[in-house]
């Protein structure tokens, strides 16, 4: 219901919020914020939103955005998945073998 500009820079900075490190805290308000967030809008733009936060940032980022997208997107989950595994960063592919490890390993919990 708001102007695409406003919708866009409060996805940015909820995801901001969302993949600090500095305060823990930050990543409950942002994840909180992000679920309140129309899911099909979400979707549709979160990828584009992340982009500059995935490529600037490092493995920290890189996982709490497999955490968010495992929570609320396949889709979304296993286009990151596949991203990382095929990074030039050795801690990114780490990250993400270590999340499809962890996933599998839920799936298999009674």
């Amino acid at each position: 219901m708001m102007p695409s500009e406003v919708g866009a820079a409060v996805l940015a900075e909820l995801l901001e919020l969302a993949c600090q490190c500095q305060n823990f805290g930050n990543i409950h308000t942002g994840r909180y914020g992000l679920g309140r967030i129309p899911k099909e809008w979400l979707v549709l733009n979160i990828e584009c939103a992340a982009e500059p936060i995935l490529t600037e940032g490092g493995e920290w980022e890189y996982q709490r955005f497999l955490e968010f997208y495992l929570w609320h997107d396949g889709r979304l989950f296993q286009g990151l998945i596949d991203r990382g595994l095929q990074s030039d960063n050795p801690e990114i592919r780490e990250a993400a073998e270590d999340m499809l490890q962890l996933k599998s390993s839920w799936a298999s919990t009674p």
